[in-house]
């Protein structure tokens, strides 16, 4: 089998004679054979000594070996060196990729990032090689952080029981976890420590007692951050004192004459906007936590 793959001649001699001259050169042809296997896709990829690329219908591809797009000496299974463009099927969307990518020792690949155009702006979903995720952001400085807003039909939150916001104090010195806080009226936005009973100006606990943490803290960067963690709702240990009689679970508490410390409410008229939540745990004597259900 003639494989056509250089120039061929044909030369006509008549028995002993000299060849006829001229010969003739042989041209498209015989070798339209050879280019039809060549540049033809459907029929050049797949020869049988082929281990490098084959196809399967529409589909070409290739079971060793790396593929590099823009560069000579792809390091993976496929490199890209520069970005990457995906239009959906009707051409509505159009997502730029600046693939950043850096793969261990391990062989796992820790940073990423995707944008998609967005006019003269661009949406982005960050990860970075300490496992940190940020959506609107290239920096995200916990384990999700995400500058927008933010829609869920449901938010389990397993990590704390009480929503909490953070509040400057008055005193010099931070204010013990679990302590009861009252507004102070000569430092607008500020609190400090409770010390008389039946307080109407309480405002909630330092958070963080016994355990507990804040579930939800609220603030907004650059007007209200900064100070402790007050929760203001939920579950909280505070502390607490029997002066006023054994803490019983279900009964009303309110501010006492020990510093930072609530105490059973029994004064019906005196406990009217001075109540901080209800106990949920007991203290027969003495001082302690107790587990309260803010109010």
């Amino acid at each position: 089998m003639v494989k056509f793959d250089k120039q061929y001649w044909l030369g006509i001699q008549v028995g002993t004679e000299p060849e006829l001259s001229p010969r003739i050169a042989l041209t498209s042809v015989g070798y339209s054979f050879s280019s039809l296997r060549a540049d033809t896709a459907s029929v050049s990829v797949a020869s049988l000594a082929d281990t490098t690329w084959r196809h399967s219908g529409a589909n070409i591809y290739r079971l060793n070996g790396n593929i590099g797009i823009g560069t000579m000496s792809p390091s993976e299974r496929l490199s890209v060196a520069g970005n990457l463009e995906f239009r959906s099927a009707d051409g509505q969307f159009n997502h730029v990729a600046d693939l950043k990518t850096t793969v261990e020792a391990n062989g796992s690949a820790n940073f990423g990032i995707w944008t998609r155009n967005i006019g003269d702006e661009y949406e982005r979903l960050t990860v970075t090689h300490d496992g940190n995720v940020g959506i609107g952001t290239t920096n995200p400085t916990s384990k999700l952080e995400v500058i927008g807003t933010t829609t869920t039909k449901i938010l389990a939150i397993t990590g704390g029981g009480d929503l909490a916001e953070p509040f400057e104090i008055s005193e010099s010195q931070p204010i013990p976890k679990g302590a009861l806080v009252i507004i102070d009226e000569e430092n607008p936005g500020r609190l400090k420590l409770s010390h008389q009973a039946y307080d109407k100006r309480v405002a909630g606990v330092v958070s963080g007692a016994g355990g507990i943490n804040p579930g939800l803290t609220l603030t907004q960067e650059g007007v209200m951050e900064g100070g402790q963690n007050v929760a203001l709702s939920g579950r909280v240990h505070a502390l607490a004192t029997a002066a006023n009689g054994p803490i019983k679970p279900g009964d009303l508490l309110t501010t006492s004459d020990v510093a930072g410390h609530a105490m059973k409410a029994t004064d019906f008229v005196r406990w009217q906007g001075a109540v901080i939540g209800k106990a949920m745990s007991a203290l027969e004597n003495g001082e302690g936590l107790v587990l309260v259900n803010l109010q």
